[in-house]
């Protein structure tokens, strides 16, 4: 892809601009969170997103969004716990586009904040098929028409809650631990293949999944902040960017890692 290094007005510090002009950019689970700001930020950078995800008024939301700034968005209802409605999305994208460049799976969910025994075989269902399940079946046909076109960069969101364990979020740690393996693994077989695989780790981040742990714990923002080394939350923005980085040509050489962006928390473990 075409890059180029932009001069910083302020102090004379370089800054790199990445172009994803001509990319087709898919972001499943795009209507909010990370999920929403990756679409926006790839946009910025010139790439046509494609967004997939359950609830189509949140989705057409933030592409028509998206298309008032002069970006082009298109909006797809997919239920990626479903093979064929994720068979027929990627087909259906690949027929109207071309290819898929990039491909970004940030859709999950979380359940109930209980302890392992109180964990209900209904929410285990439910954050497994989401979470495991639907990023698995993504991989699955993202990777199938990538092969064909010799090229690719998937990467995959996940979370430091699956490389570290954390009372109360048992069932969606070990979501999150599974796609860090379902990473490696797909990195490793599909490495001849000019198929990067990536797993992005983000600590807390001002999102709607953080509001509802502070919902459902009753735990303080301020208390939360005094425990990360940087002393704040993320914005979505800042992880957004990171990913703009990792699925870039400036990480050529990148893929099978499982990178956090935490503001210091793995550091100490």
């Amino acid at each position: 892809m075409n890059q180029q290094e932009l001069k910083n007005s302020k102090g004379g510090v370089k800054l790199i601009e990445l172009n994803y002009v001509g990319k087709t950019v898919v972001i499943v689970g795009g209507g909010s969170g990370i999920g929403e700001a990756l679409a926006r930020r790839f946009s910025e950078a010139g790439a046509r997103v494609v967004l997939a995800g359950r609830t189509l008024e949140k989705l057409k939301g933030v592409s028509h969004s998206i298309s008032e700034k002069g970006g082009e968005a298109h909006a797809y209802q997919v239920d990626i716990r479903s093979s064929h409605a994720v068979k027929t999305f990627f087909e259906t994208i690949v027929a109207q586009f071309g290819r898929i460049d990039v491909a970004c799976n940030s859709a999950g969910t979380v359940a109930d904040l209980v302890k392992l025994t109180d964990v209900t075989e209904e929410d285990f269902d439910q954050v497994v098929d989401t979470n495991l399940k639907g990023t698995w079946l993504c991989m699955k046909y993202e990777l199938l028409h990538m092969k064909k076109e010799g090229s690719g960069v998937i990467l995959n969101v996940s979370s430091i809650n699956g490389i570290g364990g954390t009372p109360r979020i048992s069932i969606y740690a070990a979501s999150k631990a599974a796609i860090n393996h379902l990473t490696k693994t797909a990195a490793l077989e599909h490495a001849h293949d000019q198929i990067r695989i990536n797993a992005l780790c983000p600590g807390p981040v001002e999102a709607p999944l953080l509001e509802e742990v502070f919902r459902q714990t009753g735990l303080a923002k301020k208390d939360y902040q005094a425990v990360i080394p940087q002393g704040r939350i993320a914005s979505t923005q800042e992880i957004a960017n990171t990913a703009l980085w990792i699925c870039s040509d400036y990480s050529s050489y990148m893929t099978g890692q499982i990178i956090s962006v935490d503001g210091g928390i793995t550091a100490r473990s």
